[in-house]
Order: C-alpha cells, then sequence, then structure tokens
C-alpha cells in the first residue's frame, strides 16, 4: 500500500516556501536534504557516526557515492527520472542529476573547504546548521557528523510555508515510495514503523513526536493508502517552466517514436525496440 494521491499532493502543496522567489527555499530544502541523506548513511551503518567522507580512502569512497545515492532518492521523482524536487513544493527538470548536483553543492565546496580548514564548519551557515564537517586538528579533515543542536534546529528548516503540520507533511513527501503493509495499527505507530526503516531511531524518534504534537490540531491530514504508488507530483501546478517545456518536449518525442516504429512495422523492417 501507498500514500494516497490526495495526501501526497496537499502535504507537497503546503510545503512549498512563502517566497518563491529567490533562493531560500532551494537552500533550506537542500540543508534538509542534506541532513536526511546522511542520516539514512548512519543508519545503513548501524548507527556510526561521525563518519569519513575521504576522497583517497576506499570507505571515504563509498561513503561519498551511498550519501549521493540518498540524496538521488530523496529528491527523484519515481516515475519520471528526470524531475527532482528542487524546493519543498517545486519541481524541475535534472538537467544536471542529483549526484552532479549533491557533488557540486556539497562533496566539492563545502565538504573540501572543511577538509582545509584547522576548525570544524559548521553547515549550513543558514539559516542555522545541521551538520558539522571537517575536524583537522584530530586528524578527521573529511569528517561529517551530525550538529549537536542538529534535532532542535531541524524545524528551522519547515518554517515560512502554508503548512501547520510541517513534520506531517514532510514524512508524507519523504515516504511517497513506501510500500506500507496492510496494518490495523493507528496511524502513528504506521508511521513510526516506515521512518524507522528509513532512518536512525534518534531521528526517526523526534520527527514523530512532532508530528504526535501536530496530530492535536484540528486540521492534521487523515491519512489514507492506495494499491499504486502515487504519481501526483507530476502535476503541472508543482513544475516550473523549464519542467513544463521538457515534459511536452518528452510526449512529443514519444508520439514521434511511436509513429516511426508503426512505419518500420509496416514496411517489414526489423528494429530493436529501446524505447519504453
Amino acid at each position: 500500500m501507498f500514500l494516497e494521491d490526495a495526501n501526497l499532493y496537499a502535504a507537497f502543496q503546503r510545503l512549498r516556501h512563502n517566497q518563491t522567489k529567490g533562493k531560500k527555499g532551494l537552500e533550506r530544502t537542500s540543508g534538509l536534504m542534506y541532513l536526511l541523506a546522511f542520516d539514512k548513511l548512519v543508519q545503513y551503518k548501524c548507527g556510526q557516526s561521525p563518519l569519513d567522507f575521504d576522497p583517497s580512502t576506499e570507505e571515504g569512497r563509498f561513503h561519498r557515492r551511498k550519501f549521493s545515492f540518498n540524496f538521488s532518492g530523496l529528491v527523484s521523482i519515481r516515475h519520471r527520472k528526470y524531475l527532482q524536487i528542487a524546493a519543498l513544493g517545486e519541481i524541475k527538470t535534472g538537467s544536471i542529476s542529483p549526484e552532479k548536483r549533491v557533488s557540486a553543492n556539497f562533496l566539492t565546496v563545502p565538504l573540501t573547504k572543511a577538509a582545509q580548514a584547522q576548525t570544524p564548519c559548521d553547515y549550513p551557515s543558514r539559516p542555522v546548521p545541521l551538520l558539522v564537517l571537517g575536524d583537522a586538528q584530530r586528524g578527521m579533515s573529511w569528517r561529517v557528523d551530525y550538529h549537536p543542536q542538529c534535532l532542535d534546529n531541524l524545524g528551522t528548516f519547515l518554517l515560512e510555508n502554508g503548512s501547520r503540520t510541517p513534520f506531517t507533511d514532510l514524512a508524507i513527501v519523504i515516504l511517497r515510495d513506501h510500500d506500507f503493509p496492510a496494518s490495523t495499527s493507528s496511524i502513528m505507530m504506521v508511521l513510526h514503523k516506515a521512518l524507522a526503516t528509513h532512518f536512525t531511531q534518534q531521528l526517526t524518534d523526534r520527527w514523530m513526536k512532532s508530528i504526535e504534537f501536530e496530530s492535536l490540531k484540528p486540521i492534521f491530514p487523515s491519512i489514507q493508502f492506495q494499491e499504486s504508488p502515487s504519481k501526483v507530483l507530476e502535476d503541472p501546478v508543482f513544475l516550473d517552466d523549464s519542467a513544463q517545456d521538457a515534459m511536452t518536449m518528452i510526449e512529443h518525442l514519444k508520439t514521434r517514436v511511436t509513429y516511426l516504429e508503426s512505419r518500420l512495422a509496416k514496411h517489414g523492417i526489423e528494429f530493436d525496440v529501446e524505447y519504453q
């Protein structure tokens, strides 16, 4: 079972940043997704933290690849690989892959800069930090770790949007492709188990504490399920102009390929079917 279209549509729309111009929404979403990607990596490493991202070691390269993979899974739209969550509430075309995005915007500049510094660097610098990078004095130049106030600072990244239940809405968006088993348990238990599948106990418990607080509000969403994964984030309402243009072009190419294949088949010309 998967989260219902209506739930995902409403949650994603509510999370749209109030300032649609400028980079604030993009910056806050990126910082949030980097934290979630790192936490997924820590969960994969059975809670081990800090982690070494040294590009000259096998372990460091593995951590970088896994971190990039996690980030890609968080922001990619499952049914449209060229569409990505750029900012919460907004979908953009993926002319640059998520892996290259995280490499350029996190692994290359901030992490390299921190590796060259003598003291640890907080990341991001605004609005508040979630991670700590580097620690040359203790021989961990390529260290990535949680900021001591990480969990307390998390809510700051969910401000300035239209949601009065931001932690619940974020969980709905992040769990959009999660396959929920049929269950008679309360929705709180269902969400807790689902989040715990992907994230550390520490993050899951704090996340659920916030969701449980939001559940006391009259506007708390009624969460429902459906048989197949939702495709609702492909809705044009979430697409920027470049994404809409790309969608139009792809549909045109699909029509053209179908026509050309039909002409080849009509004249008995064999061809390999690579387009799906």
